[in-house]
This record gives structure tokens, C-alpha cells and sequence, in this order.
């Protein structure tokens, strides 16, 4: 082969010159694309590490965990920060024991004993068992049991912590959990919004509960009496007054302003079993007259024509049989003496009251002790607070015992609420002077 001449050596060197200028030229222009690449990089920073450049070691605090606490926001907060930090698998457990405090760190060393140091996700499984949830517990349950009893803003809170635990919910069943949680009518309005995703509905939910409180907040004032809970009786005018006997009773006088009020005998048995006042709507109680503000007059059934006259022309005499107005109410407090007696062979709750004359018992009573009709008497039994009921019978001699000791009294019958018997001075003042015998006998 004949060797190259000069020209051809010159050929040569002249495509060499073409091809490493083109080179150079595809360098520079493959270099100004990466640089124009790189500069839009950083301006729009994905969030991801590239190997092509190292971490940025930014000064970070690391998490601290004491164990009085879910140990998820805990873990998730280490992971973000091996993320962030590009911490090796072999650093993490060692990082994050070394951020233990308290009760965990104490815990952590009886895991080192056990296992040696375990691996990031075997130490993130201790931490829960230990720190977290019990074993058997229904987080989805216990999302689904969550219901607002207070604010909007303490319901989303609770939500918020039970949620991570509660396994993988879509979105939508996110929405319906919450929106049924709220309970109505709060919950009514958030449907109709129909928001689609947990974050809208409860922005939404917030914001309905502020328009309700404004709405409360203009709402007219609702008047209440100043003393107790039930609206007051509507004063009604007193019927006109019959003819004037021959000798009439004095109207009472009432202060300025007052007017009668009349109740009925329905009106005062369910007075009597609510334990209020014939005269207001208060609780009656010890001392209680004293305080009432209310006159009322008591319509009671007359037993006849003759008896209205009667009871109208004259006031009850003294030996007329009287009641307490606290007994035949039936209102207990800690201050009224009571006993059970035993009558016709049935075990009564009996009240011991100085304010009655006489012995009282109610028709079920009777009924239970199996007593005999009572005999037909028509007389009234005068209350304490001046009011006159009409007597249903007399029971005479009837017979019963306290604490093995036989006695033998009259008793009239008369509606009772909240006793079976009321034993008067009359009782009283046998059964003292039987007790006193017993005790001066040798």
C-alpha cells in the first residue's frame, strides 16, 4: 500500500478540524440546556431528592416523645425528617431513642435488654403496642361512636385524632362519617351542601354553626318568671258572689293589683303530685308560707246546699277535725317524722303529725287493710292554710299496732299524696301515755 501524500495528510487534518468543531458545538449546546433545566428546577422545587446532587442539611429540631401521647404524630414526624435528612436505615432507631424522655426512654432500655436495637420498623411496632391503642381496640369503631356534644371546633378535633387509626376511608365515607357525627340539625343542613371532600364539610359545618349562633344571638329575649320554671296562671276574675246569707263572712282583702285565682280539685291532686304549692308554682317545703307571694282560692265540691251555708255563716270550731296542709300534700323532707304501722295485717307508711287533730287514711289504704265501708258522715276537714275539704267516711275503732303494741283509734277517711296514714294529736297523745306506762312498770 503506497503511503499518503502530503495532500492527502492535509484532507485528513481538515475533516479531523470539522468533526471537533461540531463536537464542541453539540457540548456547548447539550451544556446550555442543563443549565436552563436546573435554574427552572429550583424555582419549582418538586420536594424530591436527586441523586445527582447531595441533601441540604438544614437545621432542624428533631421530635421529642415522653409517651404521654399517640406515638403516631411521633413517628410520622421522625420519617419526614430521615426523608428530608437522607438518614441512613442503620441511624433511625438510634436517632430516635436518643430523643426518648420519661416513661419512653425508660421503656426503650427494657427493649435493648430484650432485643438488642431493633430495626426502624420493628422499634415503630413496639412503640405502638406499647404507647398507642390497645391490642382489641375498634378504631373505626370508636370514628364512627364519635358524635359532637359540644362545639363544631372540639368535635373536629376529636374526629382529626381518631381518623389516621381508622385504617383506609375514601373520601367520601370520610365526609359521611363526620357529617353523621355532627347529628341533627346540624347534620340535615350539611347534607343539602352535599360537600365533596372532608375539608370542605367541615369548613361548612363551621360556618353553619356560626350563622345559628347569630341567629340565636338576634332572637328576642324569652321572658321567664323570676321564680321557678312554670309560666304563671292566668288571673281569672272570681265568679259574681251568691246572694248574702243572714250573717256573711267578710271578703278577704287583697293588696292592690292581686286577684283570685280558683283551682279545682283535679288542678290540686296534680299540685299534690308534683309537690307544689296550692298558692304559686314553687316546691312547698318547711316554711314556705312565709315566702308565698300568690292568694288562691281552693273550689272544692260541696257535700250539700245546706252544709255551703253552713261552712259560709260560721268559721270551723275548734273541736272541727283538722289537717296540716304539709300532710295532705304529701311533701317529704328530711324534718317530717314517719313509721310504718301495722293495720288489718298490712305493713303502712304512717306520718307523725302534731298539725292534725285527728287520724287520717287514704282510700287505698283501707282498701289494702281491708277495712269496712266507712260510716257516712258529712263534715269538712279544715286545712292549715284555712281551706275546707270534704270528708269521705269515718272508720271507727279500728284497730292496728306499732312495734307490737295494739292501739285502737278513729280515722277519718281523706284523699292523702305520698302517705298511707296521718297520725294526729289524738293518736299521738295515746300512743305517748301507753309508752309511758310500759316504761313505769317494774
Amino acid at each position: 500500500m503506497a503511503e499518503p501524500t502530503t495532500a492527502d495528510l492535509a484532507k485528513m487534518i481538515e475533516a479531523l478540524t470539522a468533526t471537533v468543531a461540531s463536537l464542541q458545538t453539540s457540548v456547548a449546546a447539550l451544556q446550555k440546556e442543563k443549565s436552563a433545566s436546573s435554574s427552572g428546577a429550583d424555582g419549582a422545587h418538586d420536594g424530591q431528592h436527586h441523586n445527582d446532587r447531595p441533601p441540604r442539611f438544614q437545621k432542624m429540631d428533631f421530635p421529642k416523645f415522653d409517651g404521654k401521647s399517640d406515638p403516631l404524630a411521633f413517628i410520622n414526624r421522625c420519617e419526614s425528617f430521615f426523608h428530608q435528612q437522607r438518614i441512613a436505615e442503620e441511624e433511625k432507631v438510634w436517632m430516635a431513642s436518643y430523643n426518648l424522655e420519661g416513661t419512653a426512654q425508660l421503656w426503650y432500655m427494657q427493649v435493648q435488654r430484650d432485643e438488642g436495637t431493633p430495626p426502624w420498623r420493628r422499634f415503630t411496632e413496639l412503640l405502638n403496642l406499647r404507647f398507642g391503642p390497645p391490642l382489641r381496640a375498634n378504631p373505626l369503631g370508636e370514628l364512627m361512636a364519635c358524635k359532637r356534644t359540644t362545639s363544631v371546633v372540639d368535635f373536629q378535633e376529636r374526629f382529626e385524632a381518631l381518623l389516621p387509626r381508622a385504617g383506609f376511608l375514601s373520601e367520601t365515607q370520610k365526609v359521611q362519617i363526620f357529617t353523621a357525627g355532627l347529628q341533627p340539625p346540624l347534620s340535615l343542613d350539611v347534607e343539602i351542601h352535599n360537600p365533596q371532600s372532608l375539608a370542605v364539610a367541615m369548613s361548612l359545618a363551621r360556618k353553619l354553626e356560626l350563622r345559628d349562633q347569630c341567629a340565636l344571638a338576634s332572637a328576642p329575649p324569652v321572658r321567664f318568671q323570676q321564680k321557678g320554671i312554670l309560666p304563671a296562671p292566668v288571673p281569672r276574675l272570681a265568679p259574681p258572689a251568691p246572694a248574702p246569707p243572714a250573717a256573711p263572712q267578710p271578703a278577704p282583702v287583697l293588696p292592690e293589683g292581686r286577684q283570685i285565682k280558683r283551682l279545682s280539685q283535679a288542678e290540686m291532686e296534680e299540685r299534690r303530685r308534683l309537690g307544689l304549692c296550692f298558692n304559686c308554682n314553687e316546691k312547698f317545703g318547711r316554711g314556705h308560707n312565709r315566702m308565698c307571694q300568690r292568694i288562691f282560692l281552693l273550689d272544692l265540691a260541696p257535700d250539700d246546699d245546706d252544709d255551703d251555708a253552713a261552712s259560709a255563716t260560721a268559721d270551723a270550731s275548734p273541736a272541727d277535725p283538722r289537717i296540716s296542709l304539709h300532710a295532705i300534700s304529701g311533701v317529704r323532707t328530711s324534718e317530717t317524722m314517719q313509721m310504718h304501722i301495722t293495720l288489718g295485717g298490712v305493713s303502712l307508711l304512717a306520718l307523725i303529725d302534731f298539725g292534725s287533730t285527728h287520724n287520717f287514711i287514704a282510700e287505698e289504704a283501707a282498701a289494702r287493710a281491708t277495712l269496712p265501708s266507712p260510716t257516712p258522715e258529712k263534715m269538712r276537714v279544715t286545712v292549715a292554710n284555712g281551706e275546707r275539704v270534704p270528708c269521705q267516711g269515718a272508720y271507727r275503732a279500728v284497730s292496728f299496732h306499732i312495734d307490737q303494741e295494739a292501739f285502737s283509734e278513729d280515722f277519718l277517711a281523706l284523699p292523702l299524696a305520698g302517705y298511707d296514714v296521718v297520725l294526729g294529736t289524738q293518736a299521738i297523745g295515746c300512743a305517748g301515755a301507753a309508752l309511758q306506762d310500759r316504761l313505769d312498770q317494774p
